[in-house]
């Protein structure tokens, strides 16, 4: 976006919405972004989920459009035809058809009101959720209009390219099998990984069968990445690769090499070509795959022995003091005793 100032035709209002219900376990993530030349509704995007890693993952962005993004294609690979969904859109499209509504999110978020915006959502939002009450959270901000739009067309464009050769992989797969008279292979996206040497644990790449799962590193710079790593709950290397597990679906030897095929989740798998006869480091789902909560666990144990030896060294600290001040007035008391005796001596 440009630095020098937008005129008021060339603005939108971009806002991020999240509403946390603790009853159900559940929260709802939205981005709309409104025309405030035109006082219209440009498109809007949310995520109903159970998944807080997918929570996490979503508030760490601050680019609202990256976001808008993130959510349209993780709900295109999770939650494709979702009547659920499909209801709850109707719920907003209710509340942004009304002109009213438009007006007055245009005027509370150029005065910072972010409670008025919640109470346009609030109570349709609620009875949605059977009449639950979310914890809200809401932020806004002002973005180029056409960077808006160029952003969706991109993002709907990235859908239909996926969604095409989805289709034209299951077409190219059903001619073969009625050729072949075989059952129907799935389609897949290839993402691009390399292999986890380890050279003392691991096991040889000769002798790796399908079925086995091995550690691979991919990427962290496109979307269907992140959607990976987040559902395999994989973990951040020192170079920001994500490291994840991968079954092994496929085995092919040539002559100076070996290509395998690998399955990361549903329509995603990687192929890697090694001429090296290196040793593949397995997936262990102890070591390699570590929860939210054990980390959790794992904090406060640390913590509570932190505080177990403060205490230790406080108590210890306060019996020093005790003996200190024991001894100071026993010293005291047998000065006194001394004079006592001097004097009446003399």
């Amino acid at each position: 976006m440009s630095l020098q100032k937008l005129n008021s035709n060339d603005e939108a209002v971009a806002i991020k919405m999240s509403a946390e219900y603790s009853d159900l376990n559940k929260y709802i993530y939205m981005v709309f972004f409104i025309d405030k030349y035109n006082n219209c509704l440009i498109d809007f995007t949310f995520v109903i989920s159970d998944d807080y890693k997918l929570l996490n993952f979503l508030n760490a962005y601050t680019d609202l459009l990256e976001l808008y993004k993130h959510i349209k294609i993780y709900n295109r690979l999770n939650n494709n035809n979702s009547e659920y969904l499909k209801k709850f859109n109707e719920v907003i499209m209710n509340i942004m058809s009304e002109e009213k509504n438009i007006n007055n999110i245009i005027i509370y978020q150029s005065n910072n009101n972010n409670i008025s915006i919640i109470d346009i959502f609030s109570s349709s939002m609620s009875r949605f959720m059977d009449f639950h009450i979310g914890v809200f959270d809401v932020s806004s901000k002002i973005i180029d209009t056409n960077s808006v739009r160029l952003a969706i067309e991109n993002v709907n464009k990235e859908i239909e390219e996926g969604s095409s050769m989805h289709i034209a992989n299951n077409n190219n797969s059903a001619e073969q099998n009625t050729d072949n008279n075989e059952p129907e292979t799935p389609s897949y996206k290839l993402i691009e990984a390399s292999f986890i040497v380890d050279p003392m644990g691991g096991k040889s790449i000769n002798d790796i069968e399908p079925g086995d799962k091995v550690i691979v590193s991919i990427n962290s710079n496109t979307v269907e990445e992140n959607i990976i790593y987040l559902e395999l709950k994989g973990k951040k290397d020192k170079n920001s690769k994500y490291l994840v597990p991968a079954e092994v679906l496929e085995k092919t030897a040539e002559e100076k090499s070996i290509k395998i095929l690998l399955k990361l989740i549903d329509g995603y798998c990687c192929l890697i070509e090694e001429i090296e006869p290196i040793k593949l480091k397995l997936f262990s789902p102890n070591k390699d795959i570590k929860d939210i909560k054990d980390a959790n666990n794992e904090e406060n144990i640390l913590e509570n022995k932190d505080n177990t030896f403060l205490e230790k060294i406080f108590s210890k600290f306060n019996m020093f003091k005790l003996i200190m001040f024991g001894l100071g007035t026993i010293i005291i008391l047998v000065f006194l005793a001394i004079l006592y005796v001097f004097y009446f001596q003399i």
